[in-house]
C-alpha cells in the first residue's frame, strides 16, 4: 500500500441571529471548500513512507510516529474556497 492524495468538497453554513433563542437569522452564509489530504504528515520531518500503524493490527499505532502525526495524521491544503448563493444549494 502506498499513501495517496484524496479530494473532499465540504459545504459549510454559518449564520447570525439578535437573541440565543430567535429562530430567525440576521444573516447566513454557505460557503464550499475543495480541500486535498496530501501524502505528507503535519511533522514534515518523517516521510510519507513512515508506517502509521501494525501491519497486523490496525489499531496499534507505530511507536516511532511522532505523537503530532499520530494525533493528526496527513496535511490538508485548502484548494478552493468560494460562498455559494442560495440557487446553487
Amino acid at each position: 500500500l502506498t499513501t495517496r492524495s484524496d479530494t473532499f468538497v465540504i459545504r459549510c453554513y454559518g449564520d447570525i441571529t439578535t437573541h440565543p433563542s430567535s429562530l430567525s437569522a440576521k444573516a447566513g452564509c454557505w460557503i464550499e471548500a475543495v480541500v486535498q489530504r496530501t501524502p505528507e504528515f503535519c511533522d514534515p520531518s518523517q516521510p510519507p513512507e513512515t508506517e502509521v500503524c501494525s501491519a497486523t493490527d490496525s489499531y496499534q499505532f507505530n511507536l516511532k510516529l511522532k505523537l503530532v502525526n499520530r494525533l493528526f495524521g496527513r496535511r490538508f491544503q485548502i484548494v478552493s474556497l468560494r460562498i455559494l448563493a442560495p440557487k446553487e444549494l
